[in-house]
């Protein structure tokens, strides 16, 4: 941030010794400047667009094994669609 960047903490992918801990630290690294965001969010940000063939059945793939409620969504259309 001192260098100008914007600064993004992925904070799903980051612990403490307690929930109470975790959230003390991000809410001081929001106070600073930095933005908090979920790995899923991150992931579909880099993908910016379902329309980019190159990467879409790794996101897709990666997201339908890790990505929890949103990953289930991805198989149903996947199924729905696939007819």
């Amino acid at each position: 941030m001192s260098e100008g960047y914007e600064v993004y903490a992925i904070t799903d992918a980051c612990g403490d010794v307690s929930v109470e801990a975790h959230e003390r630290a991000v809410q001081r690294m929001v106070h600073s400047g930095v933005k908090p965001i979920t790995s899923t969010q991150y992931l579909l940000e880099l993908q910016r667009d379902w329309a980019r063939q190159d990467t879409y059945k790794a996101v897709t793939d990666l997201m339908k094994k890790h990505g929890g409620a949103y990953g289930i969504g991805i198989q149903y259309a996947h199924k729905m669609f696939s007819h």
